[in-house]
């Protein structure tokens, strides 16, 4: 029987690996131009988003601003120092999710509204305060994600109390204008109907609160201790008492510092003088003058006016800007690190696209 040739090729089993076949080259691993395109496109798109605080993080210390009259669009995305007041009595508070305590969003004061803080609201992140020098990233207010909610809570009419100088209201009624400003530099318009409230003081009198002890330790002996200093006039009884407490209302035509010293010389030392004091509240309508004595309605006999607070909403300004003390360049060390990584991935893809295009 003849021997089969050795040249043969050997035949595989069914159950075995065909030894050409293994010798085969594995295809190439192609990228699809579209899948390319797209990765390119969102590594770009991040990385426009992040330019901003890539360039933010590269800047160094703080500029010092001398006014927020000075500040402009080239201190947009700046680092800067400035001294200002903020009105906390606006404060509000941002809460970006519901796992966060947020931050506050004040006004400052004497600014019209031109420029917002953001502060923080934790120990880990506030600093002791020593000054109102404040620090931080400038935005501008209409580009941040609340800037809407903002316009509507203003809109809404909430207001705080603002103190307004005497001379000020004092002008305003003289004139008969409803634009005034308040002792900060603020300036708004009232209305015939908005809110006011003023603190008067007596005139001519004032209280004095007298405690027990010894040798005085009723009313009886106070009264006589009292008239034995000159200060109170005979048959004149107490305001209001406690058991251990009497208080007295007497004349002062020189004020409650020449009663406090008659009452140190008479060595009546548990007894205190103050100023007399009223708080009314009424409509911007219902102030008047008499003389350079500012009255609200009908006035209290012997009484001044020392104090006028107005109801007033904070204003945001067109093109207001707001400095966030929560950010400064270190906070944005890992930029640098996305930034590149974004860029060997556009340009990974950039490379694969290229061959691709050369092959067809």
């Amino acid at each position: 029987m003849a021997n089969k040739s050795s040249d043969a090729p050997n035949e595989a089993t069914p159950d075995e690996l065909d030894p050409e076949l293994v010798k085969l080259p594995r295809p190439k691993t192609r990228i699809r131009p579209i899948m390319a395109m797209a990765i390119i496109g969102i590594c770009l798109t991040i990385g426009v988003r992040l330019s901003g605080d890539l360039r933010f993080s590269r800047l160094g210390n703080p500029v010092l601003v001398d006014s927020v009259s000075s500040l402009n669009s080239d201190h947009e995305n700046q680092f800067i120092k400035i001294e200002v007041r903020p009105d906390r009595t606006q404060a509000l508070r941002v809460v970006p999710k519901r796992s966060s305590t947020g931050q506050l969003l004040v006004p400052t004061l004497g600014t019209g509204g031109k420029l917002w803080l953001l502060l923080p609201t934790t120990a880990w992140n506030a600093t002791a305060a020593t000054s109102e020098v404040y620090q931080g990233r400038v935005s501008l207010l209409e580009d941040m994600n609340f800037h809407d909610a903002l316009k509507g809570h203003v809109a809404e009419g909430t207001v705080a109390m603002r103190p307004i100088a005497l001379a000020e209201v004092r002008n305003a009624l003289g004139s008969n204008t409803l634009e005034v400003a308040d002792v900060s530099g603020d300036r708004f318009v009232l209305q015939a109907t908005t809110k006011i409230q003023i603190a008067e003081t007596a005139s001519d009198r004032v209280r004095i609160l007298a405690v027990a002890t010894d040798p005085y330790r009723d009313e009886a002996s106070w009264s006589l201790a009292l008239r034995s200093a000159g200060i109170l006039p005979a048959e004149t009884a107490p305001v209001s008492s406690t058991p251990t407490s009497w208080t007295f209302d007497v004349p002062a035509p020189l004020g409650a510092d020449d009663i406090t010293a008659k009452l140190r010389a008479a060595k009546l030392h548990a007894a205190q003088a103050s100023e007399i004091r009223s708080t009314r509240v009424g409509s911007w309508s219902e102030l008047g003058l008499d003389g350079d004595d500012i009255i609200l309605g009908n006035a209290k006999p012997g009484f001044r006016t020392q104090t006028v607070l107005v109801s007033a909403p904070p204003r945001v300004a067109s093109g207001a800007f707001l400095l966030d003390t929560t950010e400064k360049p270190g906070t944005y060390w890992y930029v640098i690190i996305i930034v590149l990584a974004l860029a060997a991935f556009a340009l990974l893809f950039a490379s694969a696209l290229w061959q691709t295009i050369r092959r067809r």
